[in-house]
């Protein structure tokens, strides 16, 4: 259980106002407080990469100040019996083809007997199901997930996706566009992702809307 927040801007901006509210999340909105860790995966303009975890909760920890335009920001609660530490910790990075993709991701997904995990977090079942398919597909593959809403990026491009079965008053998406900057997070203001809702993200726009079918309406 996690609370996120992403931004795509057309020009850099300082990327500790986003780290900020996500820290009011985690310590005080639904389900607080998100205390297992926070790590962030960002771009700026010029190609430089920042990407960071740690295993302080993220409102007891520093602050850091940097500008960036693309940028994906996760605090965690770790799920009952999942591993804690800073493997666990979100964004994680795997490679597809010649791409460096970070994820991070709000819910928990059904681990099977047979299914082995390395670091001891769901998550990598979603991370293998995208080196295998699309992202639509993660909807078909894991309908007794409790959600996968996620944050996908590959520094230029920031895919968001709420997809949910249970507590789906938890595991929430709100875009709000502002000057240059669209934000999306997991609490806030501006409009609400319907279930299944994909949207896609670039240089501050909107460059891609869809929906998958989530088995369920909220």
């Amino acid at each position: 259980m996690c609370r996120m927040i992403a931004f795509s801007s057309e020009k850099d901006v300082e990327v500790s106002r986003f780290i900020y509210k996500l820290r009011k999340m985690a310590r005080e909105g639904k389900k607080s407080p998100h205390p297992d860790g926070w790590g962030f995966f960002c771009r700026d303009s010029l190609g430089n990469v920042f990407y960071n975890r740690s295993t302080r909760p993220i409102f007891e920890d520093e602050v850091p100040n940097f500008l960036a335009s693309n940028c994906i920001i996760h605090a965690r609660k770790a799920s009952p019996g999942t591993t804690k530490g800073i493997l666990s910790v979100h964004p994680f990075l795997f490679l597809k083809g010649e791409k460096i993709f970070a994820l991070s991701h709000n819910g928990s997904v059904k681990v099977a007997e047979k299914e082995s995990l390395r670091i001891g977090v769901d998550t990598e079942l979603i991370i293998k199901q995208l080196l295998q398919g699309d992202l639509e597909d993660i909807p078909k593959k894991f309908r007794e997930a409790t959600s996968t809403t996620l944050f996908l990026s590959d520094g230029n491009v920031i895919t968001a996706m709420r997809c949910c079965w249970k507590q789906c008053d938890y595991y929430t998406l709100f875009l709000k566009e502002e000057e240059g900057v669209i934000v999306i997070s997991s609490e806030g203001e501006g409009r609400e992702l319907k279930n299944g809702e994909i949207v896609v993200l670039k240089s501050g726009k909107i460059i891609d809307v869809k929906l998958v079918d989530c088995g369920i309406s909220v």
